[in-house]
């Protein structure tokens, strides 16, 4: 798997929810805004009553509050440009390996999430769609990270995110094309979940 797959990987993981902390600068909030910071509670309140390693308990605790904010089904289809050309059963197929993915690559490296804070930008909605920029404070980095949402039925989701504007459904697009290319539609499954039973082991390692 290249280089650039593996660190899209660790993209999601180390940032995708990092920038869901609220920092005494946090703007006042409009409706993506307030569900950044109502969800990011939730986080704060496992994070801080664990401040040492987490059990798998609370490790599938976290998954919960960290995957409530993003909507596989849109970062999928969107990551994938040849969805509409695919059958059902391989569709179905994909969504689950891409969302297995996300949901692993999510707890991989969970105290990335104990950050020193975010700075939230003016948020922007038409019709359907919305964004958020914002700017991680952490320890060793800050970062800028854009936030794309859209509205479902059940609120406001991420459907894709821009770290010092990179797109992440962009760098899957980009390789995953190139290896539908070159490793054809099950080469491309079969390196996504691997990727998944991968990210799945070293879980496995540090919760041991």
């Amino acid at each position: 798997m290249s280089h650039d797959f593996r660190r899209a990987r660790v993209g999601v993981a180390a940032l995708l929810i990092t920038a869901l902390a609220a920092g005494p600068a946090a703007a006042s909030g409009g409706p993506l805004v307030d569900a950044l910071k109502t969800r990011q509670a939730r986080i704060d309140s496992i994070l801080h009553a664990h401040p040492g390693k987490l059990d798998a308990a609370t490790r599938g605790t976290l998954e919960v509050a960290l995957a409530g904010a993003i909507d596989f089904g849109a970062m999928g289809r969107a990551a994938l440009q040849d969805w509409d050309a695919r059958s059902p059963a391989e569709r179905a197929d994909y969504s689950v390996a891409f969302e297995k993915l996300i949901r692993r690559s999510l707890m991989r490296r969970v105290n990335v999430y104990r950050i020193d804070g975010v700075d939230y930008g003016t948020e922007g909605i038409q019709g359907d769609h919305g964004r958020v920029d914002t700017v991680v404070r952490a320890r060793e980095a800050t970062t800028e990270v854009a936030w794309e949402f859209a509205r479902t039925p059940q609120g406001w989701r991420v459907c894709d995110y821009s770290i010092d504007g990179v797109s992440t459904v962009r760098n899957y697009r980009r390789q995953f094309a190139k290896l539908l290319e070159t490793k054809g539609w099950q080469g491309l499954l079969e390196r996504i979940n691997a990727r998944a039973a991968a990210i799945g082991s070293e879980i496995e390692k540090e919760v041991g």
